[in-house]
């Protein structure tokens, strides 16, 4: 089966295309709005993972050690108004929204609802969930009859033993229980969620893989493994023996440095002064810790928001600190456009960009000493691909020049490719922004 998106909206492509146009020729102050949203419904979570800012959080303030783990002064779930605000705004260009990040989204009693809205406005939604809440049948079945297109449940495990020495505070049975639910209601109802049992893999786990895959089989669900992030490299399974820590200690000793010459000198707490293990994918290349690599760009800052339970917008999904925000949406307001042309933004593209831009000289960003790899800078890239099949499928032989576009995108394996689409867009797409074509711009 083809993947593609549902967006029959020409705007919203003109939106993706202008959103390549800038990220390739490092536009400071864009007036595309984002293509993909992480949209967290709540920060709050009832585990306490030992690799997750939450779950550390929590396990802090369960041994009172409060001080150095907390990240964030305020938890809260999203609020319905916050989310229409938002969806009025972007829905038009979203193809497709995460509804989780740094908490438990099932936490959130609207979250049924929040998917219901998205899918009206013909938006995919995915959700990442640790299942391990009780969930009555009337509620998974409003989740799922809301149209959720993916639900991922994190399950490092396959025995209670092992599975709570990752997810410490879980439950595998009441898991279990609610997998075996929610599948019995798909299949009752007729739906088409796509339910994955999300294995992380580690040591202590290994062994139990071939059990959960069975397990998963049998209830008609995909099973799916994945590598962590690790601070020990005893957490690492047998195949990953070789690998070497992404972040050394002394790394990250030259990053605590450079935050403290910002005036920032308590940005890394004692629980991320240790080695890392990232795993290693095709094109995963480092990153040096002086920063970010002049001429590049991050897919994050044209293509992907991040927005908090609070509407906070955080630059990406790997940054979940009060002191990388960059900026707050508020109904009514403060758009989400003013925060993504707010002077921190641009100055995080800037500096991928290699702008001196004086006039934002008094402005710092975590992504100024950025320290992640490349594949995380454009982790959601891989969807592009479901937004050229739909475009094919709904627009193919409406017009040649956006077909054109498309093409030149969709075959894209250089640098000098990037530059022949900007080429191509500069010649040939611009009358579609100023009120000749389908859309003018979203968020100029």
């Amino acid at each position: 089966m083809v993947e593609r998106f549902e967006k029959a909206n020409v705007s919203a492509y003109l939106n993706f295309l202008r959103s390549k146009y800038e990220a390739f020729t490092g536009a400071i102050q864009v007036k595309s709005l984002p293509c993909y949203a992480m949209i967290d419904p709540c920060d709050i979570c009832q585990l306490r993972c030992p690799t997750c800012p939450t779950g550390i959080e929590s396990e802090g303030l369960r041994r009172g050690n409060r001080e150095d783990t907390q990240i964030r002064s305020k938890r809260s779930r999203l609020e319905p108004e916050l989310f229409d605000a938002l969806l009025e705004e972007m829905g038009e260009y979203l193809f497709l929204i995460a509804f989780h990040s740094w908490g438990e989204p099932l936490l959130n009693e609207w979250a049924s609802s929040f998917v219901r809205k998205a899918k009206a406005n013909h938006i995919e939604t995915h959700m990442h969930t640790n299942l391990s809440l009780p969930l009555s049948d009337e509620r998974l079945e409003g989740l799922l009859e809301a149209g959720l297109d993916f639900l991922f449940a994190s399950v490092d495990g396959f025995t209670q033993e092992n599975y709570e020495k990752f997810r410490i505070g879980g439950n595998l049975e009441l898991v279990k229980s609610n997998l075996e639910n929610a599948a019995r209601i798909r299949d009752r109802l007729g739906l088409k969620t796509r339910i994955i049992y999300k294995f992380l893999v580690f040591r202590w786990n290994e062994h139990e893989v071939d059990a959960a895959r069975s397990y998963a089989q049998d209830l008609g669900i995909i099973f799916q493994t994945d590598d962590a992030s690790v601070p020990d490299a005893s957490w690492l399974p047998s195949y990953r023996n070789s690998e070497k820590p992404f972040l050394s200690e002394d790394d990250v000793n030259n990053l605590n440095q450079q935050w403290a010459a910002a005036g920032k000198p308590d940005y890394w707490r004692d629980y991320e002064k240790h080695a890392y293990w990232v795993p290693v994918h095709p094109g995963n290349d480092w990153i040096p810790v002086r920063g970010p690599e002049v001429g590049s760009y991050c897919g994050w800052h044209y293509g992907v928001a991040v927005i908090e339970p609070g509407g906070h917008v955080s630059p990406c999904c790997m940054t979940p600190k009060e002191a990388d925000r960059l900026g707050t949406v508020v109904p009514g307001k403060t758009r989400f456009a003013d925060v993504w042309n707010g002077d921190l933004y641009k100055k995080s593209r800037a500096a991928f960009a290699g702008t001196a831009v004086p006039d934002l000289e008094h402005a710092d960003t975590v992504c100024t000493r950025c320290y992640f790899p490349d594949s995380l800078k454009h982790v959601y890239s891989h969807n592009d691909f479901k937004v050229f099949e739909q475009f094919f499928q709904t627009f193919r032989g409406s017009n040649p020049v956006l077909e054109q576009a498309f093409h030149i995108l969709s075959n894209l394996k250089s640098g000098e490719d990037r530059i022949r689409f900007a080429e191509f867009f500069e010649a040939n797409l611009m009358e579609f922004f100023e009120g000749r074509g389908a859309s003018s711009a979203p968020g100029g």
